[in-house]
This record gives C-alpha cells, sequence and structure tokens, in this order.
C-alpha cells in the first residue's frame, strides 16, 4: 500500500476483493486514499500495520472543480 500516485503494477480482482473485505472490518474509521499492487514479495503482510501508516485524507473540504 502507498498514496501520491507512487507505484505502478497490477492486481488481481480476487486481491481487491479481500483488501475491500478487510478494510469493512479495520475497527479505525479509514478515511484514506491509497493504492495497491501486487509484490514479488511473498511474504504476507500486516494489513492492519500498513492502514496504520497511511496518512487520513483530509475532511470537510470541498471537491475541486476538476474531480467533479
Amino acid at each position: 500500500l502507498d498514496q501520491g500516485d507512487q507505484i505502478m503494477g497490477t492486481i488481481s480482482r480476487s486481491d481487491v476483493a479481500a483488501l475491500c473485505l478487510f478494510a469493512l472490518d479495520y475497527p479505525d474509521e479509514l478515511r484514506l486514499t491509497f493504492e495497491t499492487v501486487e509484490s514479488d514479495d511473498e511474504s504476507p503482510q500486516n494489513l492492519a500495520d500498513c492502514f496504520s501508516s497511511l496518512l487520513k485524507d483530509e475532511t470537510g473540504t470541498a471537491l475541486s472543480e476538476s474531480t467533479r
């Protein structure tokens, strides 16, 4: 997981689905924008640690005209 359009790659739909299910059960309110790709690293990652290291999105700000 990363933020800020830093990574490139692919990820399977089943891995995206698993990540979404994890996010639904995550104990804290996420309010995160992040990107993810598959990794060549075969070791499992602790997603709770990954989420906790990301910066939360700003809240209460209006969308800019370019994103509408």
